[in-house]
């Protein structure tokens, strides 16, 4: 189902090239001249700090100000239209063949999902944003024609799969056009959702997990076709959170777990067990080796999110000069995993990851919708369901009695479970 998923390539090109086809007919000649220049030639900081956060300007010269900031951060991140032509050139040349189009689509996907870990292409977002109230969802097919010029222009970089549907929609009758958004914005949330998942997964691997490539030996030391990061936070889960045998790989194991205690406030009351899990070669002595941290609550059992390669004290301040190496058995709280924050203070988990963000009904039908965004033959609600029901293992209709590793309700409603993730990611797609 998610195989070949996202269709950014071309239409991100081209989708981004509308954000460089002028600064609004209400900014001055010299400021749309100047700041035309400054964005063809790459000076993105001149344009930031030109236009600043856009406060000092009013009506359409503010509409004009988005625009332009968001297109300075797109471009600060190399996400604008030359550096992603360059990069399709690249990958063009790469595979030149005709009938490598699927190559060429993962080379792609490589390249896109690697941006998506840029601060400043969330910032270009949240500007582009302004432009339409900061109602991201009017950027579909359905609506585009109802829409302003400018508000047209921010729609294509905050979607930029929206052109493509444009462009080949041969069908005039509005009641058949989609009101679903793929946003970058959406996108972005589901990658951050399933590296709350496993810390150490990095956009090329969640490449490889979408579009079932053979990963290499380093990411998966025990050759099984799953990666072992994933791995470790299924036997996190499965063994520790929710009691279970483990069924998985006989190459992993947990080489000690103990509780242990954080002073941060944010962390201090929670119940936590710290366990060192192993991933051993089938081939060689080498073992990849991860920390995981168990939260038990009243109501669900989750993982904490930590930061990979580093090491903190009890009260999550990060030490210097010491690695992994310094968690051991005996090493009680002087050494223990950084876990991740959120902007709150509070911490992140697997859970709140998954209820949160992959039961949002509007994110989760922009993603199904990307992941199948060619497939014409589908209504949205079909390619919805077929998402949900193949991250839940439910084959035909889902029901209460019929739920694989999701939970649903009487009415058909689906509730996605943590569990259902990371067995998902398991899969080759």
């Amino acid at each position: 189902m998610f195989k070949n998923s996202i269709k950014l390539s071309l239409s991100v090109i081209l989708g981004l090239g509308v954000m460089f086809s002028g600064c609004g007919e209400d900014t001055s000649e010299a400021d749309a001249y100047n700041i035309e220049q400054w964005l063809d030639s790459g000076d993105n900081q001149k344009v930031l700090d030109y236009l600043g956060d856009c406060s000092s300007y009013s009506g359409e010269a503010k509409t004009d100000c988005y625009l332009n900031v968001g297109a300075a951060y797109f471009g600060m991140a190399k996400f604008d239209m030359i550096s992603l032509s360059k990069e399709f050139a690249n990958i063009e040349e790469k595979f030149p063949d005709d009938n490598q189009d699927e190559n060429r689509s993962k080379e792609f996907n490589k390249v896109v999902f690697a941006k998506l870990d840029e601060p400043a292409l969330k910032k270009g977002i949240e500007y582009y944003s302004k432009v339409v109230d900061g109602n991201d969802s009017v950027c579909n097919e359905k609506e585009y024609d109802n829409l302003e010029e400018k508000q047209k222009q921010a729609c294509l970089s905050i979607n930029p799969v929206l052109l493509s549907n444009i462009v080949n929609d041969d069908d005039t009758n509005d009641d058949n056009k989609s009101e679903n958004a793929a946003s970058l914005g959406d996108i972005i949330e589901f990658k951050d959702a399933l590296q709350d998942a496993v810390p150490e997964l990095k956009s090329e691997e969640l490449v490889a997990i979408i579009d079932g490539d053979t990963l290499d030996n380093t990411q998966d030391i025990n050759r099984n076709d799953t990666l072992d990061s994933v791995e470790a936070t299924d036997y996190a889960l499965k063994v520790f959170a929710f009691s279970k045998v483990w069924d998985g790989n006989d190459t992993v194991y947990s080489e000690f777990n103990r509780s242990v205690t954080y002073t941060n406030n944010a962390l201090k009351d929670k119940n936590i067990t710290l366990a060192k899990i192993d991933v051993n070669s089938t081939i060689t002595d080498d073992q990849n080796i991860f920390f995981r941290l168990i939260e038990f609550g009243n109501d669900y059992n989750t993982t904490l999110t930590t930061i990979p390669d580093t090491i903190c004290d009890a009260n999550n301040t990060i030490i210097t000069g010491v690695s992994e190496n310094n968690i051991t058995l005996t090493s009680g709280n002087s050494y223990l995993p950084c876990v991740k924050l959120k902007e709150d203070g509070n911490a992140t988990s697997f859970n709140d990851s998954v209820v949160n963000v992959l039961n949002n009904d509007d994110l989760l039908a922009s993603i199904a919708l990307a992941s199948d965004s060619e497939d014409d033959t589908k209504t949205d609600d079909d390619k919805i369901a077929e998402f949900k029901n193949d991250i839940c293992g439910i084959t035909g209709d889902a029901n209460s009695s019929n739920q694989g590793l999701c939970i649903v309700d009487s009415n058909g409603t689906i509730t996605i479970t943590q569990e259902a993730v990371i067995d998902y990611m398991n899969k080759d797609k």
